[in-house]
């Protein structure tokens, strides 16, 4: 599949040791992720607490798979 030859092509024929997932929203992809490459330890960073809090309730079940990060939400608007 595409992820399997993104990772071969790259020189890891056995996946990513590694995987950041910035922008986790409600953790769909890094639970997919946490199944397709269970050796991978998954770094997730959410800014907004509340998705933050969903995200976590998402991935209760992968706690060796993921160290989650929740990053400063501002009041104002402001630009990525």
């Amino acid at each position: 599949g595409f992820l399997d030859d993104l990772f071969l092509n790259a020189g890891m024929p056995h996946g990513p040791a590694t995987i950041l997932d910035l922008g986790m929203n409600c953790g769909v992809a890094a639970l997919y992720m946490s199944l397709r490459f269970p050796q991978a330890q998954i770094v997730s960073v959410e800014p907004s607490a509340t998705t933050f809090a969903v995200a976590s309730l998402n991935l209760v079940h992968r706690p060796r798979a993921f160290r989650e990060l929740g990053a400063a939400e501002g009041k104002g608007g402001g630009y990525a």
